[in-house]
């Protein structure tokens, strides 16, 4: 069992960063008289859904399967949820909002990299 969650939680990050990267795509291009699409906005639920499911499959490898990680991956996957904090406190105004989502989507991808890179640093000790 926590082989298959650590396998869907692997595969829930690498989806998620995909979304990110297309959504990054989609509303730099995006002129800002356009309505955003259905396509759009399913992906960004997407996104949304994928990332809670990285958190709860990550706590529950975590705390019941008791999987070893480094403390800095634990630290670096706030990132994710300070990003989100920060773009939601920030009022910022721009003569196009899809620019503003873009650069989120874009920190956003930044932050999951970072966390998904981070899970075996200082882990082990350097000889």
């Amino acid at each position: 069992m926590p082989q298959a969650t650590a396998l869907l939680h692997g595969a829930a990050t690498g989806a998620l960063i995909i979304a990110y990267l297309w959504l990054v795509r989609r509303f730099w291009r995006k002129p800002s008289e356009e309505e955003t699409t259905t396509l759009e906005k399913g992906v960004a639920h997407f996104a949304r859904a994928a990332l809670l499911f990285v958190y709860v499959t990550g706590v529950l490898l975590t705390a019941v399967a008791r999987r070893d990680v480094s403390p800095l991956h634990h630290y670096a996957a706030l990132l994710p949820a300070a990003v989100l904090l920060v773009y939601r406190l920030l009022p910022v105004k721009s003569d196009n909002p899809y620019r503003g989502y873009a650069v989120l989507f874009a920190a956003l991808t930044v932050a999951v990299v970072l966390t998904a890179v981070s899970i075996r640093w200082l882990m082990y000790p350097k000889l």
